[in-house]
């Protein structure tokens, strides 16, 4: 990985990204804004799951309708994150902390789509152990995200 991580920031991509001073401030405002999006969305949607809400549509109305922009929301994280990595290749792929993150990311959109399915098939059954889970991997993302800006 380190290999990887000296490689990328010697391409003329990253050195020509990371010479744009307001370019990280700007994307990190960005990621930050669609982690804020994304999280918001699917803390309400499992929220409804666990049934801790009764105001408003249930929760395979809400999923089907917020679904779509929770894709987006991810999709804006992938290219923020991979720019933010083209420009800080070090800071990024040696963090051990940006390797677990990654890891409990991944898990959280499999665990994300898991209950996203199970509302559009059985919206009688909620998947109350995936919701849960779901709200302890939110939690560990963020708190991640956070520390890996100290290590």
């Amino acid at each position: 990985m380190e290999e990887l991580s000296h490689w990328l920031a010697a391409t003329p991509l990253s050195r020509s990204l990371a010479a744009l001073e307001w370019l990280v401030p700007m994307v990190q405002t960005v990621h930050l804004l669609a982690i804020a999006l994304l999280l918001s969305l699917m803390l309400m949607v499992d929220v409804r799951v666990l049934g801790w809400t009764s105001r408003g549509p249930d929760a395979a109305q809400f999923s089907a309708r917020t679904l779509p922009t929770a894709w987006r929301a991810l999709a804006v994280l992938v290219a923020s994150g991979a720019v933010l990595t083209v420009i800080e290749p070090q800071r990024e792929l040696l963090s051990n902390l940006f390797r677990l993150k990654m890891l409990l990311v991944l898990l959280l959109v499999a665990n994300g789509w898991f209950i996203g399915r199970q509302l559009s098939r059985q919206p009688d059954v909620l998947p109350r152990r995936a919701a849960l889970g779901n709200l302890l991997l939110l939690l560990a993302i963020i708190a991640a995200g956070r520390f890996i800006a100290y290590a």
